[in-house]
C-alpha cells in the first residue's frame, strides 16, 4: 500500500511542476491522471510479485505447515521460550532495582 501511494503521490506531484507553467488547471488534472496511472502501475507490479511469490493467495498460506516456516537457530528459540514461560515479560526488559 505504501509503495503504491508513494508512485501515485510521486507522478502526480512530477507531472503537477512540469506543466505548472500551462495553469492550475491543467496541472491538477495532469497530476491526477499521473498519479491514477503510476498508482495503477504499481499495483500491478506488487500483484504480479505476489503471485510470483505465492503470497498472493490465502489458501496458501492457511495450508503452511510448521515446517514451513523459516526457524530460528536453537539459541534464540530457547531464549524466546523461557522469556515467555516467565509470564512477566517486563521483568525481561527492565533492570532489577537497587
Amino acid at each position: 500500500m505504501f509503495f503504491i501511494m508513494t508512485a501515485a503521490i510521486g507522478g502526480g506531484m512530477a507531472a503537477a511542476t512540469w506543466l505548472i507553467q500551462d495553469g492550475p488547471a491543467v496541472a491538477a488534472s495532469a497530476g491526477a491522471i499521473a498519479g491514477a496511472v503510476s498508482a495503477a502501475v504499481a499495483a500491478a507490479l506488487l500483484a504480479w510479485l505476489d503471485r510470483r511469490s505465492g503470497t498472493g493467495e490465502p489458501a496458501a498460506t492457511a495450508t503452511r505447515q510448521p515446517d514451513d516456516l523459516p526457524r530460528l537457530p536453537h539459541r534464540r528459540r530457547s531464549v524466546l521460550r523461557r522469556f515467555a514461560r516467565r509470564g512477566h515479560p517486563e521483568d525481561g526488559i527492565l533492570a532489577p532495582a537497587r
